[in-house]
């Protein structure tokens, strides 16, 4: 967490917070800046994958996304959620390794991300692929959902993200990616602001 210096008091406060929520709730969290991320992002997206690049993302990001990517990298095109889109995209996405995608806050006290309805090109996108990477600006990190809802007062629906997927059998033996990707990662992003 070499980046972590770039949070000063109750910011670094609630990045230590996070980043020990997010761990518990066995994700993965990446500090890195713009200058970094190609490098920081490579060994998270080794094979193929498939993003879906936000209007806030910066071409900067987006460049360094498709560099580290390769030819291994699939864009999600807006208006994919009609039922011939939603059945090409779960095709698509069935034969990727990993997922990409913004968040529009994250909660320190549950370690969680929250995507807000309509930045979700389709809900297949953050369900199919083994592996979810979330992208976040150092100025999305909230004490909880309570800061974040005061802060925004968004409009639309939204979902909580914790952790990958999980559940347990009768036996009480934890087993990720049942019901979704069995590995998080969150790459925040020190120097950029959304």
């Amino acid at each position: 967490m070499s980046e972590k210096r770039f949070f000063k008091g109750d910011e670094a406060n609630l990045l230590e917070t996070f980043s020990r929520r997010l761990e518990e709730l066995q994700g993965k969290l990446i500090l890195t800046t713009l200058a970094k991320f190609q490098e920081d992002i490579g060994p998270v997206i080794a094979g193929p994958g498939i993003a879906a690049a936000g209007p806030d993302f910066p071409e900067q990001l987006v460049d360094s996304l498709r560099k580290a990517a390769g030819e291994d990298l699939q864009w999600i095109e807006a208006g994919m959620t009609g039922d011939s889109g939603r059945s090409g995209l779960k095709a698509r996405l069935a034969q990727r390794r990993w997922s990409l995608a913004g968040v529009d806050a994250l909660l320190a006290d549950t370690g969680s991300a929250v995507v807000l309805e309509q930045r979700r090109p389709s809900q297949l996108l953050y369900l199919l692929p083994p592996r979810l990477v979330l992208v976040a600006g150092a100025n999305q990190l909230y004490p909880d959902l309570g800061a974040y809802l005061a802060a925004a007062q968004p409009s639309a629906g939204f979902v909580c993200i914790s952790g990958p997927s999980r559940t347990a059998d009768i036996e009480k033996k934890l087993v990720l990616g049942a019901h979704g990707p069995r590995e998080l990662y969150l790459i925040l992003i020190t120097d950029w602001n959304i």
